[in-house]
């Protein structure tokens, strides 16, 4: 199939249309912003109680907390910047395709901010929850 030249033309021409250009480009630089920004975050405390009533607004240490529905009733934390923050997933092995450029980024919960009983009730997922939160 890969013999017919006009098929071997059209390939290249659409592998050419959807690849995104890597290298020294916008979003390089955007992402090393974001990076520089988020490791230079200052570090806070983060506090999360459940209302007393049923249809009460919890008691937060930050306005933009006030949104999120934890299974704890009290979660609290001292907030730092992340360990990492990396490029993962398709943009990294630069298998990602245009028109929509999705960038994947993980970033590492330092373990200071854990304990190590963490894992039980949901507070992991709890802590994880008002982390993201806080950083975004």
């Amino acid at each position: 199939l890969y013999k017919s030249n006009l098929f071997k033309l059209q390939t290249e021409e659409l592998v050419r249309a959807i690849s995104p250009t890597y290298g020294i480009a916008p979003q390089e630089s955007a992402l090393r912003t974001l990076r520089e920004t988020v490791l230079g975050l200052p570090e806070s405390r983060v506090e999360w109680e459940a209302p007393a009533k049923a249809g009460g607004k919890p008691k937060v240490s930050h306005p933009e907390l006030s949104r999120l529905r934890l299974s704890n009733q009290h979660v609290h934390f001292e907030w730092k910047p992340p360990q990492q923050v990396d490029v993962v997933g398709s943009y990294l092995l630069r298998t990602c395709v245009r028109p929509s450029l999705n960038i994947d980024l993980a970033i590492t919960i330092p373990s200071s901010c854990l304990l190590q009983k963490d894992y039980l009730d949901y507070r992991y997922t709890d802590k994880r929850m008002l982390y993201i939160a806080h950083l975004a």
